[in-house]
């Protein structure tokens, strides 16, 4: 199995599995304007954290049977600092 994320025509990110028969399914957190899977274990379940519309970044966990799961604290991406 494969994870990973796409971006749409309206500059939306989506999470995406392809299993091994070749079928990819598209997934996204609840509340999220982004989703970006980060790994995916033997068992199928797929780690990585999502964007919300105020800019706060939260964690989750997708099962196998598809069930997502909000995981961990949330926090605000820290602002770039400009070099000088």
């Amino acid at each position: 199995m494969i994870a990973g994320f796409y971006r749409d025509a309206k500059d939306l990110d989506h999470g995406f599995v392809r299993a091994p028969s070749g079928t990819i399914t598209s997934f996204d957190a609840p509340g999220s304007t982004g989703t970006f899977p980060s790994t995916i274990n033997e068992a199928g379940v797929i780690a990585g954290y999502f964007v919300d519309p105020r800019l706060i970044y939260h964690g989750f966990l997708l099962s196998a049977t598809g069930g997502i799961s909000v995981e961990g604290n949330s926090r605000r991406r820290p602002a770039r600092r400009e070099s000088q």
